[in-house]
Order: C-alpha cells, then structure tokens, then sequence
C-alpha cells in the first residue's frame, strides 16, 4: 500500500514537472502604425480563457500551451490582429486603424457614444482627420461629399465664407432650418451675421472658428428621431463634433503639421475681345456697352486725342485725354483681370501635445492659419486657435471633463452681386479695349482748370468727369473699399460624473459660447453705388453668448437574462443674448480714404451719422427622458421625450410643448443565426420623431419702431435728433398665440454587411413634414397694421439616402476600398394659406420664391408667352414674346446628388480620390443675361455669314451672303439673326429681357479632393532623429470640373447662406487649390 501512494505521489510530480516544462511564456510589445507603443491592448490566446493586456509601454507576457497556439490582438479603434506563435517567443506587433470600427461607434444629441448596429436611425460619421485632410481651410466645406442627406452649398470662393449646410431637405420658410451643432455635448453658435442677399459681402459662418486639426469624428444625425432630445434647436438635424482627448496611460506625444496651399481661380466668364466700346458697330468712348467697331479693323496707330479740353491724372501720374478717334487695337482683359486677381495661398501650422496617466488625460494644440485670396487687398483671413482638453478620475466614484478652447480671427471681404460698388460687376461689364490701371486721380475740367481731386475713373466716366463712375472700376473696388471683421471667441464646458453606483451615473454638464465681433465698413467718398458715392463708414461691435446646462441622470438595468436596458432623465437651461451697438456715417466733412486709416464716426455732420444698438435674448428650459431596450441582444428599442418651454412663444399660447421619438432596430441575422461568409451582418430598422424651431423672438406683443420720415422731393426726418427720438407703433401686429413649426418625421432603412464586413450597404427612406410654418401674413389696413406673423403653411421632404462601401483587398503592404452615397429628395410646399408665392431673396428680376405644390426656392421671373397648350408664343418676325405676368421658371434642387471615393494603400503611400456629383438642378445664368445685353459675352462676337435671309429682332432684314455680328436662333418659326437688336432687348436682361431664356442646367461633377501621401517611419527616423513619423501629402482641391454651366462654378450662391439659391449674378469665383502638408510626431 505504502508503495502504492509513492509511485502515485511520484508520478504526480512527474506530471507536474512535465506541465511546467511543456508551457512556453511569450513577450512582446504592440505599436500603432506610427510605432507609438499601445497601452491596454487585449491579448488572448485563440480557443482559450487565456489572456492578458500590454501595459503603459505596450509590454505584454503571455503562458501558453503549445507553439501551435494563435493569439488574438484587439483594441477599440484598431483592426483585430491573429498572429501564429511559431517558434518565436518575442513577437512585436503593429495594429493598423480600424476605419469600421471607429465608425461603429456614432455619438448621440446628447454627447454620448451609441453601437452603431443597435440604433433605429439613420446616421454618418466622418472622422476629424478626412475634414483636416481635404485641402478646405474651413470645416464646414470639408464635409462635402462625405456624407449622404447632406448638402454643402457654398457662398462664394472667398477665404473663410460661410456655407449653407442643408440637412433632408429646406424644412422652414423664414427661419433658419440648418442643424444644430453640438460640440463635446454642448450646443455652439453658426451664425452668419449680416448674411448678405443680392449684394454686401460673403459673410462667415462661425463654425469656421473651430480647428479641423482639433476634431475627433463628426457625427451627422440626420432624423427627427435622432435629434428629438433638442426639440425647437434641431429642426435640420443635429452635427456633433467630438474634440481629440489623450489617452489614458500613453506616453505623451507631439504632433506637428504645417500645410501650405496655392489657390486660382476655377472658372473664369467666356468674354468677347474682338469687339471694342459702343453701339451699333461704332466707338464710344462713354457707352454702356461693348457693340462697337471691330478691333482688327482699326489702323493699329495710337489714338487720336483731344488735347485742348478736359483730362485727367490718375494716381500713378497717367494722364488720360477725350479720344476722337480709337486706333488702337490693344485689349486689356488679361492684365485689367491680373491688377485684380491673382494667386492666392494659405499657410497652416499645428501642433499638438497629447498623453495620459492612470488617472488624467490631457490634449493642448495651437494652430494658426494665414491665408491670402485671389482677389488682391481685399480678401484675407486668418484664424489663430488654442484648444486644452484634460479629464481627471479623481476615484473610481467622481471624475471631470474639462474642454476649453480660444479662436480669433480677422477677415476682409469684398462686395459681390447686384451692386455697382461690386467686384465682378465692374470687372465683366469693362469693355476689353478699356485699361482700367487709372481707377483714382484728378480730374481737370480744362489746360488752366483747377483739379477735382479724388475722383473716381471708370469705363463709363473715362476721365472722372462726373461724381458718379455708373460702375466701380474693379481696382478702385479692391483699393478703396474695405470691410473688415475681427472675432473673439471663447467656447468652454465643464462636465461632472458622479457615479455612486455601478449601474447609476449622474452627470452635470455646464457650457458657455461667447464670441464678440467687431466690423469695420468703409468706403472712399466716390464709390459707384448711391449709399456710398459721398464716402461710408460702418463700426459696429456685437456680442452674442449661449450659456448652457444640462443635468442628467442615467440608470442602467437588467430585467433577466435576455433583457436590459438603460433609462436617463435630464433638464436643460439654455439661454441665447445678442447685442449690437454701432453708427454708421455718409457725407464726410474732410476727405479721407481707405489708406489714411482714419475711421471716425465725428467726420461727418450729426445729420449724416446714424447710431443704432440692438439686444436680444431666448430663454428655453426643458426636462427629458430616453429609454433604450435590448431584448435577445438582437432587438434594440430606443424612446424619448422633450418638454420644454421658451420665452419665445405667446402668453396666450400653451407654451409647453413636447417633442417624442421612437426607434426599433432589429439584428435579422442573429434570429434567423445567419452568419456565413455571404451576408455577415443584417438589420432593418425604423424611426419615428418630432423636432422644431422656435418663433422669431419679440413677435407676441405690438413693438413701438423709430420710423424713417420722408417724401418724395428727396425731404427727410430723423427723429433721433431730437431729445430722445420719436416712435410709432410698428405695421407688424404682434400675435401672442405663436407655437414652433413642427417637423414630424418618419424613416424605415436597412444595414446589411456582407463577405466578413467587407463589403457594407445602407439603405434609407425618409418622409418628414413641417407645419404651422411660420409667416408674415398681410391684413387690411384698416387694421392698423400691415402684416401679422402667425403659424401656418406646411412643408414635405420625402427621400432615398444609399451609403455603400467595400473592402476591396486587404493585405499587409496593401489594400484598396471604395465608398459611395447617394441622395435623392423631392421637396414641395404643400400648403401656403393663400398666399401666391413668398420671396425667400435673390434679385428684383429673378428671386428664390416658396410657391404652393412647387419645390421650395423655385425660381421667380418674367416668362415666356405660352398659349394654352404650352406652345411659346411668337411676334411676327419669329422672336418670342414675353408674359407679362411673372411665375415659376426654374427649380434650383437637384434630383439627387452624390460622392463616390476611393483610398488605396501600399506600405507608406496612399491615395485618395473623393468625386462629387449634383445632378438636375435649374440654375439663373444672370450673369450670361448682362453680359449678352452687353455685347461682352464670347458669343456676341460670333461672325455669321447669312445662308438665307433672316429677320432681326426690330424687323429688319439681313440679306443672304452678307456677314454680320451674332447668333442664328430657332423660337419655333424658323431661323433669326440673334443681334445686338435681340440682345438689347428681349434677349438681354435690362430692357425687357425674359429671365426664362437664362435658365440652365447647373449640373456638375468635379474632382473634390485628389491626395497622395507617404509615411515614413522606419528605424533610422528613430534612432537617429527621435521622431515617431513623418507624414508627406500633396493634395489637389477641385481640381477638375465637369458641368453643362458657362461661366463661374456653380458650386456658389448669390444670396450667402440662405435657402435662397440658384442664381449666378456677378458671384465672386471659386477657386482650385494645390497643396503640400508635412506631418511629424515625436
């Protein structure tokens, strides 16, 4: 027996000798692509319990069986990683970033992070890092084509303008129907102060003070579902930006970037020059137009002059003489357009610290962005930023967030559009035969007259001999003119987590945004434009504050094996102020110009000076609560409900409303245990929500108004001088039952994914509707009053939004993907209380109207004479006919729009390739109208030699055989001659020209982003000069473009940001931009 338990115990030791002996302990260390070490990156031996993680340098050891063991690397963020043992025991590991893994994780209205596959609702992420890279210098346009549902249209080409970002859909008619941007779970401002229409400057949108560089991902909630939690601040959606942390228990790190960018113009206006100033074939030195003598018909001899009379002496010392006689065949379009416009550049520098211990993360960057237009002087911007975001765990119970960042600004902008103080007005309309190098000079009325000095010289008054030029020569606009906008803004939010309990959180979030602006206008005394002629000056300060809280509670519970859940109840506080002081001055008392920088409102009598202030304030508080359910790990039901109440709303109105949402998502392929190599993943899902915007506020109660007295012999009062002014009661009735427009919205959509993930497909159909659309309605005068604001009108979006995207090949040194989206969307008015149309801004000609069961934004003008079957109506020299009856000529929206891109990657290179397309959208070529009525549009200068007689516009007749200046048109009757007669006339735009002519297809598709880039980051970068990596990228930004559109991209808008869109009129360019960017980190 004894010998019994000795060989037991023996061969007891035996074994246990053997086991030790036959496990093998593994090390290693986990770097990131750029070889940083990777803190808390799980280790697990495949088929087995067996596991560990790397610590704060990357370290890891693991104890495994066998060296047919695999083990498996994961981290959040990065691409899971199965690596064979072999006969190694030191493995080093690189994770490569997991583009699908970060954007399945998508955060919510509120801040906080959502699984992807477990929501109801449709959503996009774009990661901070593809809006930094696409060559924009601005945020805002970097999101262009990166997501469906989402359009971007631009203001113009200059630097730091605002954008329109449009959402499912124009869902308001007056009030503002953009998202609502929310950073680090705290709401900010976009506003576009003094948005210009037809005229003034491109203005900025103040979500362009946010650094690109500082952004993490942005994700775009598209529904009313989603964005149901902010009631009346969501009407258009809700864009959260997530701002970049450090990372717990990482090593600190810096990262340096320095970008530097060449800008040109995009497009440039096909322009005539082989005919000079004039009419009817013959010189003029003062015309309007450019229907004069044919260039290459003239001597070629130097002008005759007049040199006993009048002159002039322009600033440089030039003096210009009456011509009696045009010799000359030199034209000036290329070097009046090179005084004006040139090459403009951005130049970028950022750099970032960023790191963590056990307890606190920190991430401090400053970035600094200067950056020079293409129009000379007069369009600049620069943005300097500071950002410090730092959280601490004080224990396992309490911990902060703090986020805090600091921009300022300074821009300079230029007039646009319809005024004759404008840019491209001035520029286009100048004959080609006109040098408009002397803009500023004396005028002398004779060889012994005393000069007028300072006077403004333009093509239409060649020697300054009258105070008003018609229209501003192009370098007197950029050199005396001036309007300039200086920001400080301060963003910064406090957020405390309270967490007493493993299932229990309480959080209470605190953010301010405050910014001041200061805006200085000013215009040198001679300035085309009637407001400006005697000299302007506009300094006004405004500042505007948002202070928000909120107070959340969120629980999370299990109610048994397959369902669990979480609830969570807040209230919010969130209070908006603007106030607005400045004066304005005319008629100047001592000359003064752009260049002396004097800018005193004292210069001018107090007659001629007009000071103003403005405050306002919104106050809304509100209580809300959501609930999400997980039934099975496969059923996913979200609810929510705002109710929340607003000083903006009637006393005689309920003013609580509340603001529900419902989704169901539903993971098919885990019930149906579908999970092959084919279809890898499938959910359908289903939505249902309630958002709105609030009144304009001051609207309930009749307002007293400082009127403008005057008459119609040019006789005026102005109150204000005396004592404490005077005031009247305003025309506008004030209406206390107001209630917000209401946008009820329903989504049903598909996420299927397919070959491993591989291969990913979404799918979403949307219908929303917006009523009690809020309005000004006209009353009887007998009233007293004129218009009363009041809810009604109804608005309907419906749409198909389609993302794809697809893993081509994935291999170590290379792998190659694709991804789409499209958008397709029918907008109508369905109900506009009896009013005919609603002008939302454009031009006195062609305006952006809401018309009832039309698309809103249709575009409004003079049309063609149709008979009652459609035919267009013909005089009777077969030119047609115009009615005298204005209406719908155009629809601006497209039938759908979309972005297809590609990223290629080869050890260190990659490349990007981002295409966009917008397709079907009417566009007014108002420009292409002028310049036609002008005689300076390219194919004016058209020779044609008559195959058979034709009829002009006025009746005449142009023999067969004889040649002549024109276009051959065919209105129904047969062939015309297209004249200076037509052009002049119904085929131009000042004298009775018919708007519907001008209605072109604005279509395009473009080359958005084009990038190639190299990391480098071996071992001799390292050793040798202690970097991390070195990134180098080239990239091109619009580069090619593709449209049926003449003249400027039609990727602008004339009214600013605004719903009002689709009309080109004298638009400043857009640009194409080249650029180098070097990227290191230590």
């Amino acid at each position: 027996m004894k010998c019994n338990y000795l060989k037991i115990t023996l061969l007891f030791i035996f074994l246990a000798h053997a086991a030790m002996y036959g496990q093998i302990s593994i090390k290693g260390q986990v770097f990131d692509p750029y070889d940083i070490p990777l803190p808390g990156v799980n280790v697990l031996e495949v088929g087995t319990s067996n596991g560990t993680t790397t610590d704060f340098d990357g370290n890891f050891t693991i104890t495994i069986a066998n060296r047919d063991a695999q083990l498996l690397f994961s981290y959040v963020g990065f691409a899971s990683k199965t690596v064979s043992i072999g006969q190694s025991n030191t493995l080093s590991i690189t994770l490569e970033e997991d583009v699908e893994s970060l954007d399945a994780v998508v955060i919510n209205s509120l801040g906080f992070k959502e699984d992807r596959d477990e929501l109801g609702y449709a959503s996009s992420v774009v990661k901070g890092e593809s809006v930094a890279e696409s060559g924009e210098s601005t945020l805002v346009n970097g999101l262009s084509g990166k997501s469906s549902g989402v359009r971007i249209s631009r203001n113009s080409g200059d630097p730091g303008a605002g954008s329109y970002i449009q959402i499912r859909g124009i869902s308001s008619i007056t009030r503002d129907s953009q998202p609502l941007i929310v950073v680090d779970g705290v709401p900010i401002s976009n506003d576009v102060r003094g948005n210009s229409d037809s005229s003034g400057v491109s203005q900025e949108s103040r979500l362009n003070d946010i650094n690109p560089n500082d952004i993490e991902s942005i994700s775009v909630l598209k529904g009313a579902s989603a964005a149901a939690l902010w009631g009346t601040k969501a009407l258009g959606g809700v864009i959260v930006i997530t701002t970049k942390n450090g990372n717990y228990n990482k090593a600190f790190t810096i990262d340096y970037s320095s970008t530097y960018s060449i800008d040109v113009i995009n497009r440039k206006y096909p322009l005539q020059t082989q005919y000079g100033q004039g009419d009817g074939g013959v010189y003029n030195q003062r015309a309007r137009d450019s229907w004069g003598d044919k260039i290459a018909d003239r001597s070629g001899e130097i002008d005759n002059f007049d040199t006993d009379g009048e002159f002039y002496v322009d600033q440089d010392g030039r003096v210009y003489y009456p011509i009696t006689q045009k010799n000359s065949r030199r034209i000036y379009d290329d070097s009046n357009f090179d005084q004006v416009f040139g090459t403009g550049n951005f130049f970028e520098n950022n750099i970032s610290l960023s790191g963590g211990n056990e307890k606190s993360t920190i991430f401090f960057s400053i970035g600094n962005l200067d950056q020079q237009g293409i129009i000379r002087n007069s369009s600049d911007y620069s943005r300097t930023t500071t950002r410090m975001n730092a959280r601490h765990k004080f224990n396992d119970v309490v911990s902060i967030d703090l986020s805090s960042t600091y921009a300022h600004t300074n821009s300079n902008r230029i007039l646009k559009g319809s005024t004759s103080s404008g840019l491209y007005l001035g520029l286009l309309r100048t004959p080609t035969d006109f040098d408009a190098s002397g803009y500023r000079g004396d005028y002398y009325a004779g060889p012994d007259a005393s000069p007028v000095a300072n006077r403004h010289r333009s093509y239409r008054e060649p020697l300054g001999a009258d105070d008003s030029p018609t229209y501003n020569n192009p370098l007197w606009t950029i050199n005396e003119q001036e309007n300039k906008a200086k920001i400080n803004r301060f963003i910064s939010n406090f957020e405390l987590t309270i967490e007493p309990m493993l299932w229990l959180d309480l959080i209470a979030r605190v953010g301010v945004d405050h910014y001041s602006e200061e805006r200085i206008e000013f215009f040198t005394p001679g300035s085309a434009s009637g407001a400006y002629r005697s000299g302007y000056l506009n300094n006004n300060v405004a500042t505007n504050t948002i202070f928000n809280m909120d107070y959340i509670a969120q629980a999370q519970f299990n109610l048994g094996e397959n369902l669990s859940g979480d609830f969570l109840t807040g209230f919010n506080y969130n209070s908006k102020s603007r106030f607005t002081q400045g004066s304005t001055a005319t008629n100047f008392i001592q000359f003064v110009d752009v260049a002396s920088g004097i800018r005193d409102i004292d210069n001018a009598l107090p007659e001629n000076t007009s000071p103003f202030s403005t405050q306002g304030r919104e106050r809304t508080a509100a209580v809300y609560s959501s609930l999400n359910l997980s039934a099975y790990d496969m059923l996913f039901f979200t609810g929510t409900a705002r109710v929340e109440s607003a000083s903006t709303f009637g006393s005689s109105a309920d003013n609580t409303f509340i603001f529900p949402s419902a989704s169901l998502a539903w993971q098919f392929t885990k019930l149906m245990e579908i999970n092959d190599s084919v279809l890898s993943f499938g959910k359908i899902r289903t939505s249902y929500g309630e958002v709105g915007v609030q009144p304009a506020r001051y609207n309930t109660t009749n307002t007293y108004v400082s009127p403008a007295i005057g008459d119609t012999y040019g006789g005026s009062l102005d109150l204000s001088l005396f004592g404490n002014g005077g005031f009247v009661p305003s025309a506008n009735r004030g209406n206390s039952s107001l209630k917000p427009e209401r946008k009820k919205e329903i989504e049903v959509g598909t996420d299927l994914r397919f070959f491993n993930d591989r291969l990913r497909f979404s799918a979403t159909y949307f219908s929303n509707v917006t009523q009690d659309v809020l309005l000004d309605f006209p009353i009887p005068n007998s009233t007293g009053y004129s218009s009363i604001y009041a809810n009604s009108g109804e608005i309907q979006n419906k749409g198909l939004e389609l993302d794809l995207g697809y893993q081509i090949l994935m291999k170590e040194d290379f792998s190659w993907s694709v991804n789409a989206n499209f958008t397709a969307l029918k907008n109508e008015v369905t109900d506009l209380a009896g009013i005919e149309s609603f002008d939302l801004g454009g031009l006195s000609a062609v305006s952006s109207r809401a018309v009832e069961n039309e698309a809103l934004g249709v575009l409004w003008g003079s049309r063609l004479l149709r008979d009652e079957t459609g035919k267009v109506m013909l005089d009777e020299y077969g030119f047609p006919l115009q009615d005298q009856v204005e209406g719908i000529i155009g629809d601006p929206n497209p039938d759908w729009q979309g972005a297809l891109s590609t990223t290629i990657r080869y050890k260190g290179f990659k490349l990007f390739a981002l295409f966009e397309t917008y397709q079907g959208a009417d566009i007014y070529a108002g420009t292409k109208s002028v310049l036609n009525d002008l005689g300076r549009w390219s194919s004016t200068a058209n020779e044609i030699t008559a195959t058979r007689n034709y009829l002009t516009a006025d009746g005449g007749i142009i023999n067969i055989g004889k040649t002549f200046r024109g276009n051959v048109g065919d209105f129904g009757a047969g062939p015309v001659a297209l004249t200076e007669e037509w052009y002049n006339g119904r085929g131009g735009f000042f004298s009775g020209g018919i708007d519907e002519l001008y209605i072109e297809d604005g279509s395009w598709t473009r080359l958005r982003e084009l990038s190639l880039s190299y990391l480098w980051n071996d071992s001799w970068l390292k050793d040798t000069l202690k970097l991390q990596s070195v990134e180098f990228t080239m990239t091109g930004r619009n580069l090619f473009l593709w449209t049926p559109f003449e003249g400027n991209d039609p990727d602008t808008n004339l009214s600013g940001v605004s719903a009002a869109r689709g009309i080109d009129y004298f638009n400043n360019p857009g640009t194409k931009s080249y650029l180098l960017k070097m990227n290191v980190k230590f």
